[in-house]
């Protein structure tokens, strides 16, 4: 080998290496993705909802399917508690990730769905909102009702595929021109399912 072919074999493994070190470089400081994929989740909700009587406990589940890194479409059901009335929410609708990298993204939820109540218009601190429909000489009615949330909250990893979701959702039940609000705050416990299960 000519010291000119040295040379030039010298000079191109050089623009190699310094193409392809600022990449590798950027690649190591580059943030985590979160481990978002396409597949299933399940998950327990625990917290608390403030009702027209007070703050009173609500528990419930959801299950969703994650098409995207971005998005995940939920259905779930939420039991709340007020005076006179039992209540289940049952909703869907897509919980929107706003960022994707760390282990720990935030997200927003639009929902709606079918808000099921069974009234006692006996009680004294019945809301209106039902006992104004209830039947003279009926105690106890069930209503039907469209409910519409909104919310958001963090989604965090706890290791390999369970995750912790804050979330806090305020949710409007509708009869006619008529509303009745609730504000519901809590905790999912959620499984993952096709997530890598690499994790802290």
């Amino acid at each position: 080998m000519t010291i000119k072919q040295s040379c030039i074999v010298h000079a191109g493994l050089a623009m190699i290496l310094a193409c392809g070190g600022p990449r590798d470089a950027a690649a190591q400081n580059s943030p985590p993705r979160v481990d978002h994929q396409r597949g299933a989740e399940l998950a327990l909700f625990g917290g608390a909802a403030r009702v027209s009587g007070g703050v009173r406990p609500s528990f419930g589940w959801s299950i969703a399917w994650l098409p995207s890194l971005r998005v995940a479409i939920e259905g779930s059901g939420a039991w709340l508690d007020e005076p006179g009335v039992d209540g289940f929410a049952g909703l869907i609708g897509p919980r929107i990730y706003l960022n994707t990298t760390g282990r720990a993204v935030t997200f927003v939820t639009v929902e709606a769905g079918l808000y099921h109540a069974s009234v006692d218009s006996s009680h004294p601190d019945a809301a209106d909102f039902y006992t104004d429909r209830t039947f003279p000489g009926a105690p106890v009615k069930a209503f039907n009702d469209f409910v519409a949330a909104f919310g958001g909250g963090v989604d965090m990893r706890l290791r390999g595929r369970l995750w912790v979701r804050p979330h806090v959702r305020v949710l409007t039940v509708v009869d006619g021109w008529k509303t009745h609000g609730a504000a519901l705050a809590g905790l999912h416990l959620s499984y993952k399912f096709g997530q890598p299960p690499s994790g802290p």
